[in-house]
This record gives C-alpha cells, structure tokens and sequence, in this order.
C-alpha cells in the first residue's frame, strides 16, 4: 500500500475486514486479487459477501471459482428466460445475490487487475472542504449514468473502506437507484489511481432477483483527477472527482463529483 493510503487508512481508523483469512495471503482490491503465481485470470466470489474479483492464480478458500473463459465471464444459464451468469453450482439469494449481481456486472465487461485499466491520477490536499451533500454535475446527458438526466444530482456517502491494498468509496445518488464506486489503488512509487465505477441498485425485473450477469454497470473511463483529503479536525474523507469521460474513444461530457 502507498504511504498516503497507509496515512489515511490510520487517520480514518479503517481496517480491510476480510472474509476469509485466505485471501489476506493475497494481494487484492476491491475488483481484483493476485494469489499464488498470478498466472491464470478466473473471476471468483466469496460465497458469504458475494464480493466477485478478477482472481490473478489461485482462488482463495472461501470462494467460488467460474468455469467461464476470461472472454466469455457469464457462460452458463441463469436463472431466468435469456439470462447467464458464470457458475453452475453457485446459487446464492437475498443480500449475497445483489452484491454478486452488482459485481459480476463491472467484471464481465471489463477484466481488472492492480495496474489495469488505469484510473485517473489521485491528489491529495488537507483543505478539501466538506460539501454538506454531496452533488454530481455533469454538462451532458450522453454520458450515461450518473449524468443520464439532464439535472444535478445530490450523493450521499454509503461507506469508506479499506479492501486489501486499496481504497474503496461509495457514493449513492439521491433519488435514484445509482450509485458509484471509486476505487483508489496504488501504483507502487507511493502514487495511486482511481477508478471509476457506475452501478445500478436492486433490479429491473420488477421481481426478486435474478441470477444473471446484465452486464449494465461497469468502468466509467475518462481523463481528470480525484483530489482527495480531510477536513482539519474531522475524520471524514472528503474529495472531488473531474473526469471528461470518454465513450467509444470519444468525449461525451464533463463529470464533477463532490463528496
């Protein structure tokens, strides 16, 4: 971990709170883990969270290992009329569904690893001040969520962790059923880059869940930078995201996040 993710992991009082004692011999994040010799990329899940990663080598006790090709995540039939999903054995419900749903959703379409894809360069600064609620801005509706209405949205803060080696901070926007995750890694020369992530809560079949990779959340890709840092005397993290996102190699609008 980078000494700035060290620092803040202290002053923020954060711990990793892994599930299985396995995966600590690993080196992970939120989306990712390497284990063993790093070899061979399988996407995996905890069968207790329904946290899924991209698993460089050996899948840790614990937890599920796909059968999928890397090119083809969500192989199988899922629960439902035209749905898939990576595991033939593996059928989870309630809470550990909808985190697996939410997860496999960014894994399928994009393979994830410490150093790629790249994030966007992280700062931090000691007088980032606390927005109240937080807000997202965008200056155009082709970006897709979190800018698919053309209004801005307020954010509250669902949580601030520390998964492994990395950073994770979740964002919810208010009055819809979105939310965002940024993901902070270290580069390993004490830098660090973050990652962007758009996710959809509960489902859009009306019904309970259904086993099935949707494949509609995912990476939000972009140039900008997220400054982060704490208010003097607070141990909350505060932080802002600019990212003028890119979709099919173009640039669709401008995003700031306020949190």
């Amino acid at each position: 971990m980078s000494s700035r993710l060290s620092v803040l992991a202290t002053i923020l009082g954060l711990s990793s709170g892994c599930a299985s004692s396995s995966l600590e011999e690993c080196s992970f994040g939120r989306y990712y883990a390497t284990c063993g010799d790093g070899v061979v990329s399988v996407v995996g899940c905890d069968t207790s969270t329904g946290e899924c990663r991209w698993f460089s080598g050996d899948v840790p006790d614990g937890h599920v290992a796909s059968d999928c090709p890397a090119s083809d995540v969500c192989c199988h039939m899922g629960s439902g009329p035209g749905t898939t999903w990576p595991f033939t054995s593996w059928a989870p419900d309630g809470a550990v569904l909808e985190t697996a749903r939410r997860d496999l959703d960014v894994l399928r379409n994009t393979m994830v690893t410490a150093s790629a894809p790249l994030g966007v360069p992280v700062r931090y600064a000691d007088d980032v001040v606390d927005p109240g609620l937080g807000s997202i801005e965008c200056d155009s509706t082709s970006v897709g969520f979190p800018c698919a209405v053309d209004v801005e949205l307020g954010l509250e803060r669902l949580g601030t962790r520390l998964v492994g080696e990395a950073f994770e901070i979740v964002l919810h926007a208010v009055a819809a059923p979105n939310r965002l995750v940024l993901e902070v890694v270290p580069n390993g020369d004490g830098s660090s880059h973050a990652r962007v992530y758009s996710l959809t809560d509960g489902t859009s079949e009306g019904g309970p869940p259904q086993r099935t990779c949707a494949g509609w959340n995912g990476l939000i890709e972009g140039d900008g930078e997220l400054v982060l840092g704490r208010e003097p005397g607070s141990d909350t993290l505060h932080g802002v995201l600019d990212l003028d996102v890119v979709v099919a190699r173009s640039r669709a609008g401008h995003l700031t996040v306020r949190f």
